[in-house]
């Protein structure tokens, strides 16, 4: 009975999840969650086909308009266009609980939900364990000379402090082994991104659709940067070397995002973006769209690469802080059009790559000699 009393308190400690529901607790904004995409509509824009109101609140846009809140559920495949603005769930899959975990108060994601079952759970073999002391330090003292009934209270306290050894004991194992097996940490798995916008398409996506290309200074074999479609646009007159740096650049995948022109100060959100990785602080005007005219800058560097000097993230500098327009802007760069529109533009229809000098200086298509991009 001890044992399988002992051994049913540490399973309820560690398998016991207090009810909860993600993404349908009492969220009272428009955002999304692992049960909805959510985005918000403006200018009195209905949410289009699929996507229902929500009574959640939108906050106003940058031309003091409000907004209504279009859902949908994510049990649904999400095509249309629900906004004229643009919404994202990072990986920490926030969500608010129904109810707290004992002692540990409300959290408010998966990292801080997982942390705090774990703190329950060692608190809750303490008290089996404590329990299970009492019980046969009451046996023991009983016992008035029954061999039998002192072992079994020994027997009792023995295994009440070996279900601690092992309970604290695995913790410190891991932590030994590597520190990062104890810590959670969803940072590096990848975003639910859904980007939306005024005549484009409402995506989603967990890893960027992949190009048919392979990221090397070959020709693009087909799609919207091989040598045969670039003919069709004004990088016509370049459009071997233009699909040759499109691989380079993006493989040839219209909805990739860069893994280095990333804001570290707002959730690694990427700000170049699409067939030619167009940057939306330093060209967001070329895109035709007001909202991208003036987002701010990248800052300053926030990661430098010791080996070669790169960058890996930086300290963005968003104009009033807006991360709505960023993204919103980054879903116009995932458009092939308009990617390729402004890459006419910085290009000089197709005449210079020095936009692009370091993948151009890689594949051998003029550019810069500078060792940082080699």
């Amino acid at each position: 009975m001890k044992k399988s009393f002992l051994f049913f308190s540490i399973l309820l400690a560690v398998f016991f999840v207090p009810s909860s529901t993600f993404g349908l607790g009492n969220t009272t904004t428009c955002q999304t969650t692992l049960s909805y995409y959510r985005a918000c509509v403006y200018g009195g824009t209905a949410c289009s086909t699929g996507w229902t109101e929500s009574s959640l609140a939108c906050s106003n846009n940058t031309a003091g308009e409000t907004g209504k809140c279009c859902e949908k559920s994510t049990q649904t495949t999400s095509t249309g266009n629900p906004s004229s603005t643009t919404t994202s769930t990072s990986a920490s899959f926030t969500y608010t609980p129904l109810e707290e975990i004992p002692g540990q108060g409300t959290t408010s994601d998966l990292s801080s939900y997982i942390k705090g079952l774990y703190s329950f759970s060692i608190f809750s073999v303490g008290i089996a364990a404590l329990l299970m002391v009492i019980i046969g330090g009451f046996i023991y003292v009983t016992a008035a000379g029954n061999t039998s009934n002192v072992d079994k209270g020994k027997e009792y306290i023995k295994d009440a402090f070996f279900g601690i050894l092992i309970a604290f004991g695995s913790y410190l194992i891991l932590y030994v082994i590597n520190p990062d097996l104890v810590n959670v940490d969803l940072s590096s798995l990848s975003k639910l991104a859904m980007v939306g916008g005024s005549g484009s398409s409402y995506t989603e996506q967990s890893t960027p659709v992949k190009g048919s290309g392979n990221g090397t200074c070959d020709p693009v074999p087909s799609g919207s940067c091989s040598v045969e479609s670039l003919k069709s646009t004004c990088l016509a007159s370049n459009a071997e070397a233009f699909s040759r740096l499109c691989n380079k650049e993006s493989a040839g995948a219209v909805n990739s995002s860069s893994g280095v022109d990333i804001c570290s100060n707002y959730g690694n959100a990427s700000f170049s973006g699409g067939l030619f990785q167009i940057n939306v602080f330093s060209n967001g005007s070329m895109l035709g769209d007001s909202r991208c005219n003036n987002l701010g800058s990248k800052g300053t560097c926030a990661n430098r690469r010791a080996s070669d000097g790169v960058c890996l993230g930086w300290n963005c500098q968003l104009t009033a802080g807006n991360a709505n327009d960023l993204n919103y802007c980054m879903g116009l760069t995932k458009t092939a059009d308009k990617n390729i529109s402004v890459a006419c533009q910085l290009s000089g229809n197709g005449v210079n790559t020095t936009p692009w000098a370091c993948s151009a200086n890689k594949c051998g298509l003029g550019g810069t000699s500078s060792s940082f991009c080699k």
